[in-house]
């Protein structure tokens, strides 16, 4: 089989940040599965790893897939941005003031909390489509099943710190290291409104889930007439306790290290099957805030346009390049030291969230560049083969000598890997962009229409080009 003939595997890792990930998500998702290449993004798209409001939006995106493919109506179908047009905060709050707040103090009756609220907004606005199994919408087996990509719902296990991730495919240590298996701690399915709510319980918005508990030990009949039994069923119940799962950007907030792990075990076990495949990344994120020189990972090309540069590697604008290949400090967001006792812990966790995102980005980055570099032949200039972790170094290596304010996106190729970011931002060449969406779960029509048009700012009219290339397709 020829290079040229390499098969793209597209994997997608989506950011949290509230309704705006979760419509941004969507928005993108949908664009180029119409648009992009002469097949659109469906036939390659392998796996979607998200956080928060990403995973919201993939999970949203996969049940509009899962209803064109079951009832065949094709254009007629409601996409997922109309099922994320809704207001979903004003109900959340509501439960949250009158439900939540009186069972602080009176009787627990079993009801629904706010959280409820928020899954039953899914499931109403999605018209029911979020009701059914989550693993209802990876059709397994059968042969005209057609392929829907797979979710990885990436949330985090409160006691431990773990990353606790909800998928259609097996959480296996040996693939994602240190994670747990959301559906194998729950020990059953969910509903998709639940699995993408799990991975984004928006902070104090919605509460901590509760993971339950192995056994009942009510269930032991002795434990009402014999202390002692009493007393042992008591301390194994609370040590039966399965723990809470909340946000899943305490822990990483990209997706983008799930979706490494992915991308490589697939790649590894496609290789041993001389599948010829090549490893395209999707990369969503939602925060406008990213800046060039130092969180938004995208991928750039030399002078010598034979390899690939990590724009988290590369320097600074205005740094003299025979000094050291430093990354600087930003200004901090708080000056007074009195004030700062109070708020550094909070914006320590903040920003470490975020910090843990772009550093899993720009690895993911340096996965696709160091394969870049494999395809051209590049990976070691008259060197023997060397190792996957050497031909990093040699990858991130390579943008030290290149300014990140004057390098260029990578002419991406029907037979090698890519590395494309659709992002957000506060300005571009076009000027200052009008829509500053907020966090929260509501969005206005404004705001909806202004998120539509930043497909094609922001430089990712450039970074779609380049997608659509590296798809097989003409830019």
């Amino acid at each position: 089989m020829d290079e040229s003939d390499r098969v793209p595997m597209v994997i997608v890792a989506t950011a949290g940040g509230g309704i705006r990930a979760a419509y941004w998500t969507a928005t993108v998702l949908e664009r180029i599965k119409r648009d992009l290449g002469p097949n659109g993004l469906r036939p390659y798209l392998f796996a979607i790893s998200g956080v928060s409001g990403g995973s919201v939006g993939a999970t949203a995106f996969d049940a509009a897939l899962a209803k064109s493919d079951e009832t065949a109506c094709g254009e007629k179908c409601v996409s997922s941005t109309k099922f994320l047009s809704e207001d979903f905060l004003a109900p959340t709050l509501a439960s949250g003031i009158f439900k939540d707040g009186p069972a602080s103090f009176l009787p627990d009756l079993w009801q629904d909390d706010r959280g409820a609220a928020l899954e039953q907004g899914f499931e109403h606005a999605s018209q029911g489509l979020l009701e059914r199994p989550f693993l209802s919408l990876f059709p397994y087996g059968g042969e005209a099943a057609p392929w829907r990509p797979i979710l990885l719902l990436n949330a985090t296990h409160e006691e431990s710190g773990k990353r606790i991730i909800t998928s259609h495919v097996l959480i296996e240590r040996n693939v994602f290291v240190d994670a747990l298996d959301g559906l194998h701690v729950l020990d059953s399915d969910v509903r998709a409104s639940t699995a993408a709510h799990n991975s984004a319980r928006f902070s104090y918005i919605s509460p901590a889930g509760n993971l339950g508990r192995h056994q009942d030990p009510a269930g032991d009949p002795k434990i009402w007439t014999d202390l002692n039994s009493w007393k042992e069923a008591w301390n194994r119940w609370l040590a039966d306790w399965n723990g809470s799962v909340i946000d899943g950007g305490y822990f990483e907030n990209y997706g983008a290290l799930t979706a490494l792990e992915l991308a490589r075990a697939a790649e590894a076990t496609l290789s041993a099957e001389n599948a010829h495949v090549k490893l395209v990344i999707l990369m969503i994120s939602s925060d406008p805030d990213l800046a060039k020189a130092h969180t938004l990972v995208r991928i750039h090309e030399p002078k010598d346009g034979k390899e690939c540069l990590v724009s988290s590697t590369e320097r600074e604008p205005e740094t003299p390049a025979q000094s050291p290949n430093y990354l600087s400090v930003g200004p901090g967001q708080v000056a007074n030291a009195w004030l700062n006792e109070f708020v550094a812990p909070l914006q320590g966790i903040e920003s470490a969230r975020e910090a843990h995102g772009n550093r899993a980005a720009a690895e993911l980055g340096i996965e696709v560049c160091t394969e870049f570099a494999q395809s051209a032949g590049t990976s070691a200039v008259g060197a023997p083969p060397q190792t996957l972790q050497t031909q990093a170094a040699v990858t991130a290596d390579r943008g030290k000598d290149a300014d990140v304010s004057k390098s260029e996106p990578v002419k991406a190729k029907a037979d090698k890997p890519y590395f494309a970011h659709l992002a957000m931002c506060r300005s571009d060449d076009q000027g200052d962009v009008t829509v500053q969406p907020p966090l929260g779960w509501v969005l206005s029509q404004a705001t909806r229409d202004g998120l539509d048009t930043l497909v094609l700012r922001c430089r990712n009219r450039e970074q779609l080009e380049q997608l659509e290339a590296a798809l097989g397709g003409q830019p």
